[in-house]
């Protein structure tokens, strides 16, 4: 799967465009905007991690135009240093229920992170 970002002279001739695709007959064109599609094309295997992750960030609002908005790919790997990596090993991946700042809080009872800063 490909992604195009396209430039315009006016929004009359991108949504000409646009309206002229939807017409068209494409035999592997999926309509991306809505989450729920997303989702199932990925489930479905035709799309791969990046080009989902890709499309969740667009529908976030997300976008390689602008730095303060850029999109997240998020790493899961920890162990970056075994000779053989064992992906079936629980302590291969980083910890990934809270935001990686918070990570080691959420593992943790607070006293044990904030206490012994504030003695």
């Amino acid at each position: 799967m490909y992604l195009f970002y396209l430039w315009f002279i006016s929004l009359q001739e991108r949504d000409g465009l646009y309206q002229h695709l939807h017409t068209l007959e494409l035999p592997h064109y999926i309509v991306l905007e809505e989450l729920t599609t997303v989702q199932q094309s990925w489930i479905d295997g035709r799309m791969t991690n990046f080009d989902y992750l890709t499309h969740l960030n667009k529908i976030a609002g997300r976008s390689f135009n602008d730095l303060m908005q850029y999109p997240i790919f998020p790493f899961i790997l920890k162990d970056y240093f075994s000779d053989r990596l064992d992906l079936s090993a629980e302590k291969s991946y980083r910890y990934v229920r809270c935001p990686h700042t918070v990570g080691i809080i959420c593992r943790f009872p607070l006293t044990l992170c904030f206490i012994p800063c504030f003695k």
